[in-house]
């Protein structure tokens, strides 16, 4: 959550019309490629979905345990899972794997950034 304090408060110095490039230029010096950090958008992204880790489990045709274990960031989520993702819930690989928040959709985009600004506020 380190980085999205930072990149939170940086973003409070960008106009509203550029928030999403502020985004992801304040967030680009932070590895996003960490187990860490790709368990925190599995999180958010099943609490999106209101979805329970079983449920998520079950609907990518994985155990529970397994699906634990990639939010938990014990395991690196693999590509298989990442692709899954992609085609039932339309999000992309660049923010799964990579954390490329502006690939998202501007639903997807508003709700990771809503997410970001509770984390920061904590």
């Amino acid at each position: 959550t380190r980085y999205k304090t930072f990149a939170i408060l940086q973003l409070q110095n960008f106009p509203t019309r550029d928030f999403r490039t502020a985004w992801v230029k304040t967030t680009m010096d932070f590895d996003q490629t960490s187990l860490d950090a790709v368990a925190e958008r599995w999180k958010w992204l099943r609490g999106y979905l209101s979805l329970s880790q079983k449920e998520m489990a079950a609907s990518l045709g994985v155990t529970a345990s397994r699906y634990n274990n990639w939010e938990r960031a014990r395991q690196r989520l693999p590509l298989d899972g990442a692709l899954m993702i992609k085609q039932l819930y339309g999000v992309p690989l660049d923010f799964m794997l990579c954390g490329e928040a502006d690939k998202l959709s501007a639903q997807l985009f508003k709700a990771w950034i809503d997410h970001a600004r509770v984390a920061s506020s904590k």
